[in-house]
């Protein structure tokens, strides 16, 4: 999906005019919001920076693109970024302390946070096939006019059409570009007044191109009321591509219920008396060694990175003092288990 510049077209209403404060040069520094999704620092999160977390969640961009958007610090943003990015926009920053200074007061624009009046239904698809994403009314919605963008990766769904399912409405859709579709939702009634019930009120219907998974949508744009109070709305959601057998998993995983799941991997053969205080170490190629304890000694067996077994790896005994392992370099060691290198 596709990433926008901040230049890119969307109106939110509704904005609140209040004091402001501003820092004398020498107290400007370069900082990073607390608030999870406040690309531009300014207190609140607004729907460009939605659209900037989920382009970058989707591996079109970088933290750098919005540092406040990584809200644990890891250097990276993931869909639970994106998700603490919308709480913030629908709940609002949390308040931060003012620093004492003396300045003069200046006028600053406050707009108001999204809310989520509009939402995703949970509707699972299949890879190849069409599938359908409900839109969903939070509550009765009277709107004058109701317009917003659905962004999603255009790598893995194609939208097709949205369509109404009240006949008192009309839903239109655009696809300007790869990754976007703009919705218009209106009233058709004689007096273009109509009052959408609480629940599913359209359907998306869309290609799915993508492998099994779950992939994040978001929606951003504006809810006018009939008596034309400005409402920006802004919500995200997850879409879970099932799968139909095996073969649409990864290597090493099975289709189980319609989920790819990586099966629980057997070490031991022989099951009778006790196998217990197991121990696994990998190296930088992906390989790896599972060693346990099996009645009166010790076994061990080597996997590839694809977990495909190779065959037993001789005897192993309890790891000797740390110093002594040090002063025999050919050791190879894993967990409490040692034993001494030698052609496998």
């Amino acid at each position: 999906m596709r990433t926008f510049p901040r230049s890119h077209s969307l109106t939110f209403f509704g904005v609140l005019l209040t004091a402001g404060t501003m820092l004398p040069s020498s107290a400007v520094v370069a900082q990073v919001s607390r608030c999870a999704g406040d690309c531009g620092n300014v207190a609140h999160v607004n729907p460009q920076d939605l659209l900037t977390v989920l382009g970058v969640a989707l591996g079109k961009g970088s933290a750098v693109d919005c540092p406040a958007g990584d809200a644990d610090r890891d250097g990276t943003i993931t869909v639970d970024d994106l998700l603490a990015a919308v709480n913030a926009a629908v709940s609002g920053c949390p308040p931060t302390a003012t620093p004492t200074v003396t300045a003069t007061p200046t006028a600053t624009l406050t707009p108001r946070p999204p809310t989520d009046l509009v939402d995703f239904g949970a509707a699972p698809g299949m890879p190849g096939a069409q599938a359908q994403l409900p839109l969903v009314a939070r509550s009765d919605l009277t709107p004058g006019s109701l317009r917003f963008e659905i962004a999603f990766d255009d790598s893995v769904f194609a939208f097709l059409l949205c369509l109404p399912s009240i006949d008192e409405i009309d839903v239109t859709t655009l696809n300007p570009e790869p990754g976007i579709a703009i919705v218009n939702v209106v009233p058709n009634t004689p007096d273009h007044v109509f009052t959408i019930p609480a629940g599913t009120f359209a359907n998306c219907i869309f290609q799915v191109n993508g492998g099994p998974g779950a992939y994040p949508i978001s929606l951003v744009g504006n809810f006018v009321t009939s008596q034309g109070d400005p409402f920006p709305i802004a919500s995200t959601g997850v879409f879970t591509v099932q799968c139909a057998d095996d073969t649409q998993c990864k290597p090493a995983q099975r289709c189980v219920s319609r989920q790819c799941v990586t099966p629980d991997l057997q070490i031991n053969t022989y099951t009778a008396g006790t196998q217990d205080e197991p121990a696994v170490c990998s190296d930088a190629a992906g390989e790896f060694v599972v060693a346990f304890r099996n009645l009166n000694h010790i076994v061990a067996r080597r996997y590839s990175s694809t977990a495909v077994r190779a065959r037993r790896i001789g005897q192993w005994s309890l790891r000797p003092a740390l110093q002594q392992c040090r002063r025999r370099p050919r050791h190879r060691v894993c967990g409490q288990y040692v034993h001494r290198r030698r052609a496998e």
